[in-house]
């Protein structure tokens, strides 16, 4: 028997990143920073639907993507750039270990199948290690 989230949970998770970029944004910034939280969000969802598309990562990877996006504006694409490279080493450790799971895609190609959302966690991690360096 398997859980399925509700749709209703990934509205109020999207709705609730929303709304504090929104309350941050009135409260501290102008408006034109809203349209960057926004702007930059609909670039990481752009580029992590096109990867959800042809099997790369889950709908929930792209979704929390989504949500950081929406909150640290620019930072995301360099996130996204250490959860890439952190996703290959695991992937990597993963292989070397004999762990890792073969899963086939819709286009024939055979993937080795990791929880992306680590990957994202230690790339926000690497992120904010370099930022306060």
């Amino acid at each position: 028997m398997s859980f399925k989230i509700p749709n209703i949970v990934n509205k109020i998770g999207i709705g609730v990143a929303l709304g504090l970029t929104l309350l941050e944004t009135l409260i501290l910034h102008s408006l034109m920073i809203l349209f960057w939280h926004v702007f930059c969000a609909a670039i990481i969802f752009a580029i992590c639907y096109s990867l959800y598309k042809v099997g790369g990562i889950g709908a929930g990877d792209v979704k929390l993507l989504l949500c950081l996006g929406l909150l640290i504006r620019f930072s995301i694409l360099e996130v996204l750039f250490w959860s890439l490279i952190s996703a290959c080493v695991i992937g990597g450790l993963e292989v070397y270990k004999n762990k890792s799971v073969v899963v086939e895609n819709k286009f024939g190609l055979r993937l080795h199948k990791i929880h992306f959302s680590y990957a994202i966690l230690s790339g926000l991690v690497i992120t904010c290690i370099l930022y306060f360096i």
